[in-house]
């Protein structure tokens, strides 16, 4: 995986380290580049997009949603997962229509 910046493990920030994690986030909002964890801490920032597959959130305000190889799988608010992805459904579509 190609990184534009890794911290060596003694400078990792670690993911319950909520205030450096939001000041992560926020430096790459709008840029190609994603910050990348193992789980416990942050080891890096990466250009997007990543082609293996992979495990991300993507958070849009107070709703976020989980993808695997950039299919939305589920959604989350609040510290609660929901399977709806909040995306129109094509029966939906047609009923309305």
């Amino acid at each position: 995986m190609p990184f534009l910046i890794t911290f060596t493990p003694g400078e990792r920030p670690p993911l319950a380290s909520f205030k450096h994690v939001r000041k992560l986030l926020q430096a790459v909002e709008h840029a190609e580049r994603i910050p990348i964890a193992d789980g416990r801490d942050i080891i890096g920032i990466s250009p997007k997009p990543i082609d293996c597959l992979h495990i991300a959130a993507e958070f849009q305000g107070k709703i976020g949603f989980l993808q695997v190889g950039g299919e939305t799988i589920c959604s989350f608010q609040d510290g609660s997962y929901s399977s709806n992805t909040h995306r129109a459904r094509l029966f939906e579509i047609e009923k309305v229509l």
